[in-house]
């Protein structure tokens, strides 16, 4: 146990401790034998002290049982204690549908995985935190294609329409790997998210966190020029560290839970 994880312990009173414990024998984590029960003890030391309502206790167990039922009996491991007191602490402050939650729930299932657990870096915790429903939807989309690319008017911030995108695309395509990908395919879509005129802060959001970066290696492989005059196009693509954060973080996320 890490020092901040036992400054935490310390913290709280012994009669609590002994209700955590003693209450070790109940909730879905206990389907998963001592594994279970010792991991469903640890996340009651950070949530008993506030007195959460039952029904948020329940997610939260419900959650972290999830997590580990995901991970083979033979591939489990203990997650460090630091991280299972974040995690739930995290958790009590988001529905049980949220985005978010499905990253935390990942985030962990990762850490109790011996064969993912390498993924699993620290800052990531912090990192989802910092993210919000529609940013995690842009990292789904942009991880479908090996780059995108969007477009913006020079004169303004607003969001380029539909019919304006694909003006400017026109026919226009990049040659990778000698086959033909016509731009307007892997184009961004302001309109895909929820609040599409916060498109281009979660561009630089998502950069500033280091978890996109631009490119221009693609426009080197364009098949012919296009455009039109007041706009231009940028290539965009996953990270380095942001293919790692989708790789250990991203399972639960979908098109249909997003």
């Amino acid at each position: 146990m890490d020092k901040a994880a036992g400054e935490i312990i310390k913290s709280i009173p012994k009669e609590l401790i002994l209700d955590a414990y003693n209450d070790g024998a109940k909730g879905p984590l206990t389907q998963f034998g001592k594994f279970g029960e010792q991991l469903l003890k640890t996340v009651r030391l950070v949530t008993y002290p506030i007195q959460l309502a039952a029904h948020r206790q329940d997610m939260i167990d419900a959650r972290f049982a999830r997590a580990l039922e995901t991970v083979p009996d033979d591939r489990r491991i203990a997650p460090p204690t630091s991280l299972v007191l974040e995690i739930a602490d995290k958790l009590k402050y988001h529905t049980e549908d949220s985005v978010i939650t499905e990253l935390y729930v990942d985030l962990l299932s990762c850490s109790m995985d011996s064969d993912r657990v390498k993924t699993a870096h620290p800052a990531f915790i912090h990192l989802i935190g910092q993210l919000s429903s529609d940013e995690a939807l842009f990292l789904l989309l942009i991880s479908e294609n090996e780059t995108s690319t969007y477009i913006r008017r020079m004169d303004d911030w607003l969001v380029v329409e539909k019919r304006e995108r694909e003006r400017f695309f026109n026919k226009s395509a990049l040659i990778i790997n000698e086959k033909e990908i016509f731009l307007k395919d892997i184009a961004m879509k302001p309109e895909s998210f929820f609040y599409p005129e916060n498109f281009y802060t979660y561009i630089e959001h998502l950069r500033d966190l280091g978890l996109i970066a631009y490119s221009n290696t693609p426009k080197r492989k364009i098949k012919e020029e296009f455009g039109c005059h007041g706009y231009d196009y940028w290539f965009i693509e996953t990270s380095k560290f942001g293919r790692l954060f989708f790789e250990c973080c991203s399972r639960g996320l979908s098109l249909s839970t997003i």
